[in-house]
């Protein structure tokens, strides 16, 4: 009757392995041996379903850098600061600074469909972007947290902080072109705004 959710995004934050170093679970006691109500992995489930969609949607998450210790049996719900340790063998300073990769590519499987997450997140203003974007595009579906474009004849959810799901494209190549010509036009979007 009792879980913990938080939201690691290093080097922002600490790892799982800062939290909790060289755990086996193998050692650990299972859903065989404890057992678990499965209200309460419900309960657990929806809040970190509710906390990447906030990460997803650009949102700051209140769970950066805090553990929240569910205790069902009470309806008791804390939240306690961790911390990144240095010696940590998978994020600490010994093992070198993290170096940003390219743009993350992720294949959504049996719909063609490709996640670009960019290098550096943004923060689109999307009553600018959307207005600039009927100018050029056909846009299918505008909401506070999405996007939805037509560009030839893929389509493209663009997410505030500037993820895009990309639809409809056969190659890896294909997405990154449809991103960065659509990256390029949000750069000069943010232009106009600062003239």
């Amino acid at each position: 009757m009792e879980g913990n959710v938080s939201v690691f995004h290093p080097p922002e934050t600490p790892c799982l392995e800062c939290v909790l170093p060289a755990i086996d679970d193998r050692n650990l006691a299972g859903c065989d041996t404890r057992g678990v109500l499965g209200a309460t992995a419900g309960i657990v489930g929806s809040i970190q379903a509710m906390e990447t969609v906030k990460l997803l949607a650009g949102i700051e998450s209140i769970l950066k850098g805090k553990l929240l210790v569910c205790d069902f049996r009470r309806m008791e719900f804390d939240k306690v600061e961790i911390f990144r340790r240095k010696d940590c063998n998978t994020c600490g300073d010994k093992i070198g600074p993290m170096v940003e990769r390219a743009q993350r590519l992720t294949w959504l499987c049996g719909r063609e469909t490709i996640n670009v997450n960019p290098i550096k997140p943004a923060n689109l203003d999307f009553e600018r972007t959307l207005k600039n974007l009927r100018r050029r595009f056909d846009v299918l579906v505008r909401s506070p947290v999405v996007i939805v474009l037509r560009h030839g004849g893929s389509e493209v959810s663009l997410f505030r902080n500037g993820r895009m799901l990309i639809r409809g494209v056969g190659t890896e190549d294909k997405a990154l072109r449809i991103y960065r010509e659509l990256s390029t036009f949000f750069a000069y979007v943010r232009s106009l705004s600062k003239d």
